[in-house]
């Protein structure tokens, strides 16, 4: 009578799976067959003030980011005389911190905060990490702030800006 049991769950299991698959089907036929004004029209009736304000957000970190790591380069290299490798190594540094920072922690700290939150103290710390790079005068602050509080605040706001586009438009 268990054997019975768990084939007819099963079988329930089955019939619910091939009613999902088949209802997503119908969902992605139904997208695939509007056209692109009727999209274009929606997108407009559902658009809001926080996705364009988002949206520009992206925009202007990217360019932030690319001037940064361009005149960063030339920093690195008047002001504390390091070699081209040098400078580098310590972004590829910079890299592998953002990455151990973003798997481990910033994740959490999204979730218990809110995106809006996070997204605040993510540009509050990398604006006071830029502002405390004016006054270093040695390579070992160099490398603190570049391996602690500027990797944490870039794997804070990336994320969040995605999840921001994500939560705004689903």
């Amino acid at each position: 009578s268990r054997l019975n049991l768990k084939e007819e769950e099963i079988e329930e299991g089955e019939t619910l799976w091939i009613e999902l698959m088949k209802d997503e089907q119908n969902d992605n036929d139904a997208i695939v067959s509007r056209s692109l004004a009727e999209i274009n029209g929606e997108f407009s009736r559902h658009q809001t003030f926080e996705i364009w304000l988002i949206f520009i957000f992206k925009f202007l970190t990217s360019l932030i980011f690319l001037i940064d790591d361009l005149t960063f380069l030339l920093f690195c290299i008047y002001e504390f005389h390091m070699a081209i490798w040098e400078v580098g190594i310590l972004f590829f540094f910079t890299a592998i911190c953002v990455l151990a920072y973003g798997l481990t922690i910033t994740g959490f700290i999204i979730d218990k905060l809110g995106v809006k939150f996070s997204l605040f103290i993510g540009f509050i710390l990398y604006a006071v990490t830029k502002f405390f790079l004016i006054f270093i005068d040695n390579k070992a602050q160099l490398y603190f702030i570049m391996l602690t509080v500027l990797p944490f605040s870039i794997s804070l706001i990336f994320p969040t800006l995605l999840l921001s586009v994500k939560r705004l438009t689903l």
